[in-house]
């Protein structure tokens, strides 16, 4: 009954990020929750919202955490310590900064932040 739960709290998980990695808007989509419909309102509109800065971002964001998991990049033992999940926060924000600097129009708005 446990792994079960667990499973579908993974889910559920994976579910809601989808529609954030694809670039979908916090504000619809929130509002798409509150209807009852959020993920099956996203499936249906998601052409409409798709967004090429944001997917680059979370396809950075899951390599970089691909990527740190085996023991070999984390040889000096300074690195040991720098979780996976952290090193994929700050890429994401280090491509969006950059984005904004030398690439407005990839940069993401302020309805995409948390």
């Amino acid at each position: 009954v446990i792994k079960g739960m667990l499973a579908a709290i993974g889910i559920t998980i994976v579910l809601v990020q989808i529609p954030h990695a694809l670039g979908y808007d916090k504000s619809a989509y929130l509002s798409g929750i509150e209807n009852g419909d959020g993920f099956w309102h996203f499936i249906q509109s998601w052409q409409n919202q798709f967004s090429l800065e944001a997917v680059i971002i979370a396809v950075a964001a899951l390599f970089t955490l691909m990527v740190w998991q085996p023991k070999r990049w984390k040889n000096p033992h300074v690195l040991q310590y720098l979780p996976g999940s952290l090193l994929a926060i700050i890429i994401g924000t280090l491509i969006n900064l950059i984005f904004q600097a030398f690439i407005p129009r990839y940069a993401l708005s302020d309805s995409y932040f948390v």
